[in-house]
């Protein structure tokens, strides 16, 4: 396996970025059309695409979806299923994007079984969910509820919730994804600092230490213990399905407001008249025009905001568990201000003290 930084590092969500450029340049972007067999392009969609809708299946299931669909060529079904099983060993589990999660009983023997990892769920998503808002584009629905089917359990917070998002999002709820999966796989730093923001650099940075404090210590974590020899497998894939969750709620809101601006129609005409204004009425009539809009927006945003409230209601478990992120966050942001105003006053202070400057 080739060397790579953020492949080898700790789990962190603020290596994904790191990780998708490095497939798309070892297996192809998602566009990509020929596939080549011989560099891993092929193998890695079968598996990954696969594995998207029969979460726990063998890598007999896998070959033989293969086999039955290429039935006229003269491969054998062992020599598919020896060429899956060397790629899931050698390239996904080492890029940790597949995990073994239990057995299947065969014939005369239990096979193991295998699963996509919370990055895996990431690069499928990435692969086959089409998430990006473009004219007359979709989002790719049934792979990203067949996902929320298959790894409820993995991401509980997310997928466990679909339900819930369709009881108060409505049926097209998946549009509302596009912004939180977006900011989870390209972490893109905004024009100007926003909360989200403040939000999602807070998860990447601050929340990695706090775990990593714990990292030789067997202990409970997320309501699990863990042993040392689970500790690998559990503590660190429970700890990236964390940080996924934290970093999409801290977008949700935003992203419905987006969803509503981009499908009213009102909206649509008042800034298609404020253009027209500013070339025919002049300065004046284009200001009036520019308040309506805003008006508009506002509107918009406090509609966002109850079903934002409406879908945090209907789950006090989760109000709960997002409350006490932002409240830590708000804590940690205030202890960052005392202690660079205690920077400010220690540096341009003609009192000499060495407190608070040991490194």
């Amino acid at each position: 396996m080739p060397a790579y930084g953020a492949i080898n590092a700790p789990f962190s969500l603020a290596d994904v970025e790191q990780i998708i450029r490095y497939l798309d340049r070892t297996y192809g972007i998602p566009e990509k059309i020929k596939l080549r067999k011989s560099n891993g392009e092929y193998s890695i969609r079968l598996i990954i695409k696969y594995l998207s809708y029969h979460n726990q299946s063998t890598c007999e299931d896998i070959a033989k979806d293969e086999y039955e669909k290429n039935i006229s060529t003269q491969r054998k079904l062992k020599s598919i299923t020896d060429e899956v099983r060397k790629f899931v060993k050698n390239n996904l589990i080492p890029l940790r994007l597949v995990q073994m999660n239990g057995f299947k009983k065969m014939k005369k023997r239990h096979a193991k079984t295998y699963g996509l990892t919370p990055l895996g769920i990431l690069y499928s998503i990435h692969l086959y969910g089409s998430l990006r808002w473009q004219e007359n584009h979709k989002i790719n629905y049934t792979h990203i509820r067949n996902l929320g089917k298959e790894y409820s359990d993995t991401l509980p917070k997310i997928f466990g919730k679909f339900k819930l998002f369709e009881k108060i999002l409505g049926k097209d709820f998946e549009d509302i994804l596009i912004v939180p999966f977006s900011r989870i796989i390209n972490p893109d730093k905004p024009p100007e600092i926003s909360v989200p923001f403040l939000l999602r650099e807070y998860v990447f940075s601050v929340f990695l230490q706090k775990v990593d404090q714990e990292l030789n210590k067997p202990s409970e974590i997320f309501g699990v213990t863990f042993n040392e020899d689970e500790y690998e497998r559990y503590y660190r894939y429970k700890f990236f399905a964390e940080q996924i969750s934290l970093v999409f709620y801290s977008y949700l809101l935003g992203s419905i407001q987006l969803t509503l601006r981009n499908k009213d129609e009102k909206i649509k005409e008042l800034i298609k008249l404020e253009n027209q204004a500013f070339g025919k009425g002049g300065f004046d009539e284009h200001t009036k025009m520019l308040k309506k809009t805003e008006q508009r927006r506002q509107q918009l945003f406090a509609k966002a905001k109850k079903i934002w409230l409406k879908l945090l209601d209907e789950d006090k478990e989760l109000k709960n568990w997002y409350n006490e992120f932002v409240k830590e966050v708000g804590e940690s942001k205030k202890k960052e201000n005392l202690e660079i105003k205690q920077y400010s006053s220690a540096t341009f202070s003609t009192k000499i003290s060495y407190e608070g400057w040991l490194y």
